[in-house]
């Protein structure tokens, strides 16, 4: 399955123009890799240093910030 729009939601610092990292939750219901440079497209808000916490279909999740490389985002699992 492909990017959902509708599963990535910001959660905090999103409202300030520039101001890095914010917060970004992501639901991951068909279980894809989401560390695929490009799967959140570029156009969607997330910028570099940001941080999203993906949640999976079986209510785990985990965190990861973003790179961009290129004009494509990459996740980066967080340590």
């Amino acid at each position: 399955m492909a990017f959902k729009s509708e599963n990535l939601t910001p959660i905090a610092n999103n409202a300030k123009l520039g101001v890095v990292p914010a917060l970004w939750m992501y639901y991951n219901e068909a279980g894809d890799t989401v560390t695929t440079a490009g799967y959140i497209p570029a156009n969607y808000g997330v910028s570099a240093k940001d941080q999203i916490i993906v949640v999976d279909n079986t209510g785990n999740s985990k965190f990861y910030h973003a790179t961009v490389s290129a004009n494509k985002i990459t996740l980066v699992a967080n340590a």
